[in-house]
């Protein structure tokens, strides 16, 4: 679906998961309920009824996936993610070991 967008296509996708981060409905593409066979096809007929709008959709969501998903902010990302992780892994290594010195402190009676 990014890959899509990064090509300037106007998506029509269900409204699940991670995807109505990526997709504005309405303005990148239309974002449809899961399961809706008649949603779904009511969108795609909006899309074949409307070129116009449908080349703005793609021009929208090309710039949205240039700007959100783009190398540098994807890198970005992960790094912030690694030391997030590493941050909680450390503090909780930290509340842990502290965990074990007062019960240890309480099982020499001190």
């Amino acid at each position: 679906m990014v890959e899509a967008m990064a090509a300037g296509k106007p998506v029509v996708a269900s409204r699940v998961g991670g995807i109505p981060e990526a997709v504005e409905d309405g303005k990148t593409g239309i974002l449809v309920p899961p399961g809706d066979a008649r949603a779904l096809a009511s969108a795609l007929a909006v899309m074949m009824d409307n070129p116009e709008k449908s080349l703005e959709m793609g021009r929208r969501g090309r710039e949205r996936a240039e700007k959100l998903f783009d190398e540098e902010c994807m890198v970005d990302s992960i790094c912030l993610l690694y030391r997030n992780c590493s941050a909680g892994f450390k503090q909780q290594r930290g509340a842990v070991r502290n965990r074990v010195m007062v019960k240890l402190r309480r099982e020499a009676g001190g």
